[in-house]
């Protein structure tokens, strides 16, 4: 009896040394199997972070480069807007400039008005002059035409109208200047101011001074109205 009873514990003692070896075993070979695994996992969970943060990366410089050219845009709009407000400077100046020049012209175009007024009154003298001239003097007759000229003044030589002004037509027109002044050779148009117009446009100018040959123009200098005059 004593004998069976310690075969039983030899038995259940040898069992529970088993069934501890194998749960020794087993959780040995899953703490291995853990161990192996995990680095797997953090790896991959690594990788993913390294290719996030390549792409944050890119962004990064990305952005830097917008940032760049951003700064350098700004950078020339800056400098443009200075050159802009400088022309804008220089373009008030001129504008100021040119205010003044007009006031000028007009003072001159006055001092001109009352000029060709004067010259006016004293063509009108000298109009009174030819005629009374003209009943004391002997009338030859023009060398091209051959007619006898009633005013006693010799006639243009080309046209051989008679001039009641006692002063010559235009070589190319030949029309009567009441002013006494030559027309354009050009354009042959009588000029009131008793000024030649342009040879390009053909305008009046009322204010003594020649246009440009080509714009037609009037020119603020002091040469060409000395030349006008």
């Amino acid at each position: 009896m004593g004998f069976l009873c310690f075969s039983k514990l030899a038995e259940l003692k040898w069992l529970n040394i088993t069934k501890i070896l194998f749960s020794s075993i087993l959780y040995a070979m899953a703490q291995a199997l853990e161990s192996m695994i995990q680095p797997l996992a953090c790896g991959a969970y690594l990788l993913t972070t390294v290719k996030e943060k390549s792409s944050l990366l890119t962004t990064v410089k990305e952005k830097s480069s917008l940032q760049a050219y951003l700064l350098t845009t700004v950078k020339e709009k800056s400098s443009l807007q200075t050159y802009l407000l400088t022309t804008v400077k220089e373009k008030s100046s001129l504008q100021a400039y040119l205010l003044t020049t007009v006031k000028e012209k007009s003072s001159l175009q006055a001092y001109l008005l009352t000029t060709v007024k004067e010259k006016s009154s004293l063509q009108a003298y000298l109009l009174t002059t030819v005629k009374e001239k003209s009943s004391l003097q002997r009338l030859p007759v023009d060398h091209c035409e051959g007619e006898v000229q009633p005013t006693g003044l010799p006639v243009d030589h080309c046209e051989g109208e008679v001039q009641p002004t006692g002063l010559p037509v235009d070589h190319c027109e030949g029309e009567v200047q009441p002013t006494g002044l030559p027309v354009d050779h050009c354009e042959g148009e009588v000029q009131p101011t008793g000024l030649p117009v342009d040879h390009c446009e053909g305008e009046v100018q009322p204010t003594d001074l020649p246009v440009d040959h080509c714009e037609g123009e009037v020119q603020p200098t002091a040469q060409a109205l000395g030349r006008a005059l």
